[in-house]
């Protein structure tokens, strides 16, 4: 069982770093990023940045 939430963690963990990936390039090339999310459920964690 704890090998499977160990899976579960770690592979939202990658998914996330991933996604950030893609704002920070989109940011780079001068996009102007309104909202920044992973998935399509309730909000758990709200962050804006700088700036925006």
């Amino acid at each position: 069982m704890l090998t499977i939430i160990a899976f579960i963690v770690a592979l939202a963990l990658l998914i996330a770093v991933h996604e950030y990936g893609h704002y920070r390039v989109a940011v780079a090339c001068g996009v102007k990023v309104l909202k920044f999310s992973i998935g399509f459920g309730p909000t758990m964690l709200r962050w804006q940045p700088k700036g925006s």
